[in-house]
This record gives structure tokens, C-alpha cells and sequence, in this order.
């Protein structure tokens, strides 16, 4: 058998090849997971907007339905007060029971599109 000599010079080159090897490997896998996490936070960040503008258009909704509310008791009010006719008072009543009924129906048909969206926005990420 033949012996192999090392120098010095020789054997910190193979060292700091080693190490940067290893440094290369390791950001390698760190830009993977980086990407990995951009990508989910994305994810998120689509979804978040999602229920914003879902939270965003029911407010409007609702403020909708309350102004429309108050103004039905606020002339209603005017009615048992004695300021108008008892069947205006009667049409007023069906004003407010129509809004409340059509805000209902509006909400019982946008949950079961959410429900669509939810179940498609799952299956996308799957």
C-alpha cells in the first residue's frame, strides 16, 4: 500500500469545499421551503380577501335593511300617534315584514353560494 501525502494547502481546499458544498445544500432547501410558505401565504391572503369582501357586502346589506327599518317604524310611529290613516299604517307594517322577509331570503341564498365558494376554494388547494 501507498502512502498519500496531504499538504496544508490541499486540505483547507478540501475543507472550504466541503463547507461550501454544505452552504449550497442548505439554501437550496431553504429557498424550497421559502417558496413552499410565499405560496401558502398567498393562499391566505386570496381567502382573507375573500371574506372581506363577502363581510364588506353584508354590512352594506344590513345597513341597507336597518335604514329601511327604521324609517317603516318611524312612520309607524307617526301612525299610532294619530298623525295618519289606520290602513297607511297597515301598509307601512307589510313594508317593514317585506324588508325583513327579503333580507332573510338574500342571506339563506348568499350562505349556500359561500358554501359553493368554500368547498371549490378547498378543492383548489387540494
Amino acid at each position: 500500500m501507498g502512502e498519500y501525502v496531504v499538504d496544508l494547502k490541499s486540505l483547507a481546499f478540501l475543507v472550504i469545499f466541503v463547507l461550501l458544498a454544505i452552504v449550497l445544500i442548505y439554501l437550496a432547501f431553504l429557498f424550497r421551503n421559502l417558496v413552499k410558505t410565499v405560496k401558502h401565504a398567498n393562499n391566505i391572503l386570496t381567502d382573507v380577501e375573500n371574506m372581506t369582501s363577502i363581510a364588506n357586502k353584508r354590512t352594506e346589506e344590513v345597513d341597507e335593511l336597518v335604514g329601511d327599518v327604521s324609517v317603516s317604524f318611524r312612520k309607524l310611529i307617526e301612525i299610532l300617534k294619530g298623525n295618519q290613516s289606520l290602513a297607511k299604517a297597515g301598509v307601512i307594517l307589510v313594508n317593514v315584514f317585506g324588508s325583513i322577509k327579503t333580507f332573510v331570503d338574500r342571506f339563506k341564498n348568499e350562505e349556500a353560494v359561500e358554501e359553493e365558494v368554500e368547498i371549490e376554494i378547498t378543492e383548489e388547494k387540494e
